[in-house]
């Protein structure tokens, strides 16, 4: 046989080996060839393919490097030379490689793709979408095209441009799963949960095992409130890739949501197994600690976020809150503070910070912080209510009774603000009016003894006696202990002129150690 039908032969058996995927018999087809024909163009491109595919990407440059010497006419030279420096990650070099390939061979829709993904590599998400759009000039067929033009659509923000390519792929090819997974994170995007979860249920069944489709399906249902959902979404996309620190993560939040501390904890353990340089995920552990009332814990895990990114000013925030409840209260103000330098706009903080002044005594000064979060977030109940609180304590009462107001107009649900707004008006003599304030108090919290105490004393300054004793006795009831209430209940008595009776209970209160 003589040597050029013998290299064709190995050519051919090569070419048939490699569309089988048994590339290292195509790889010694190939050096067979290059054995009898050191410079066989046919067989060093084929050879650089069948590297690639062997993830075998130096090899496959220098290979490509050779045959591009001999025949630099030669295209699919350097779309192969494209694709290992592609799988390489040296994109502009990929790049360069397709942009010989298409000099040579301007009308090629595949090689117009390729560039495309370079482009899209590297960031360059207008120029892409020039590429798609030439591929599909070519080819408008061409489904993977479609779908990366959505792609870069996506990533420069054009999402109802970016929908419509995946719905033209999806008329080409509805079975791929990748694109019904795209369209997920799209709708989730826009905040159309429900179709998010329609398309990736829809990408789910096409592709059972994307542990990313589950991932997200988790998030969307966590969007939707459907937490217990979430969770089983969640442990499947775990069960299929259990070293994802993004799906731990997000399952730490989601029982988080659950109320399961001690779970969440766990989940931001495991994180953090994974990759302990995770500034996020100490954030989330300290949160989790915080919650299940470990503060110094807490603490800890907020410090070594720090120590990753000191930049957070909610974990500085966060960070005042445990120095806080643990009593250090200066070091929590200069937490605060930190915060504060790093987002002056960060309302929580300011509210914060007013807490911990108010602690150290200074009024002036924790007032403004209040005034300060209220101007960036006036219907912040709790804030108005702090203020109040403050306020009511340096008998300002006109001002602390506005603010009150506020507060049960933001959160009509606020037993404590209502309380407090019967104590103000009570104090100014609006006895009607303090008596509807402690009777809605109650309605929300019917346990609290100080208020049906405050409520009897408001009915006894109405002159409405027979209506303040068994009030009195109810706030007894609740608080054996409540010496007012004891004193309270025989001055009624005796308003009744049922001064045996007003007797009785004194002899009673003073055997409890009680005087008055």
């Amino acid at each position: 046989m003589d040597q050029e039908k013998a290299i064709a032969l190995l050519n051919q058996a090569g070419k048939k080996a490699y569309l089988e995927e048994k590339f290292e018999e195509a790889l010694a087809s190939c050096e067979k060839t290059l054995e009898l024909d050191p410079d066989d163009i046919e067989a060093l491109y084929n050879k650089g393919l069948v590297l690639c595919r062997l993830d075998r990407f130096h090899e496959a440059l220098e290979v490509c490097d050779k045959a591009s010497r001999l025949r630099p006419d030669k295209g699919i030279i350097f779309i192969v030379k494209g694709f290992a420096l592609d799988s390489l990650e040296r994109f502009n070099e990929a790049l360069a490689a397709y942009e010989k390939a298409l000099e040579l061979d301007p009308e090629d829709a595949d090689t117009w793709e390729k560039k495309g993904n370079a482009l899209y590599n590297l960031g360059r998400f207008k120029e892409t979408l020039a590429a798609y759009e030439k591929t599909l000039e070519l080819n408008p067929k061409q489904v993977n095209a479609w779908r990366k033009k959505g792609d870069a659509l996506y990533n420069l923000d054009r999402l109802n441009e970016s929908l419509a390519a995946w719905d033209t792929a999806l008329e080409l090819d509805p079975k791929d799963d990748a694109i019904w997974y795209n369209k997920g994170c799209l709708f989730g995007r826009l905040g159309r949960f429900n179709e998010a979860l329609a398309a990736l249920e829809k990408s789910i069944q096409l592709n059972p095992k994307d542990a990313d489709a589950w991932r997200k399906k988790g998030v969307v249902l966590c969007d939707l409130g459907r937490f217990k959902e979430a969770l089983a979404a969640c442990n499947k996309a775990i069960k299929l890739d259990s070293e994802n620190i993004l799906t731990w993560v997000i399952k730490g939040a989601i029982l988080e949501n659950l109320g399961r501390f001690k779970e969440s904890l766990a989940a931001w353990n495991k994180a953090l197994e994974l990759d302990p340089e995770q500034a996020n995920s100490w954030k989330n552990k300290g949160d989790a600690l915080y919650n299940l009332d470990r503060f110094k814990a807490a603490l800890a895990a907020w410090e070594k976020s720090l120590d990753l990114d000191p930049k957070q000013a909610d974990t500085w925030k966060k960070k005042g809150d445990a120095l806080y409840n643990l009593g250090r209260f200066n070091e929590s103000l200069a937490a605060y503070e930190k915060a504060l330098k790093l987002d002056p706009k960060n309302g929580a903080a300011w509210h914060s910070k007013g807490l911990v002044l108010h602690e150290l005594g200074r009024f002036k000064a924790a007032l403004a912080a209040y005034e300060k979060a209220l101007e960036l977030d006036p219907k912040h109940a709790d804030t108005w209510y702090q203020k109040g609180y403050l306020l009511y304590s340096r008998r300002r009462f006109k001002e602390a009774l506005t603010a009150y107001e506020k507060v049960v107009k933001l959160n009509p649900k606020d037993a404590a603000a209502w309380n407090n707004k019967g104590r103000l008006l009570g104090r100014s003599g609006r006895l009607k009016a303090a008596l509807a304030a402690f009777e809605r108090s109650l309605e929300l919290d019917p346990k609290d003894e100080d208020v049906w105490h405050s409520k009897g004393r408001a009915l006894y300054g109405l002159g409405r006696f027979k209506e303040a004793l068994p009030i009195f006795e109810k706030a007894l009831k609740l608080n054996p202990k409540n010496v007012h209430a004891w004193h309270n209940k025989v001055l009624t008595l005796e308003k009744l002129g049922r001064f045996k009776d007003a007797r009785v209970v004194r002899e009673q209160a003073s055997r409890k150690g009680f005087s008055f």
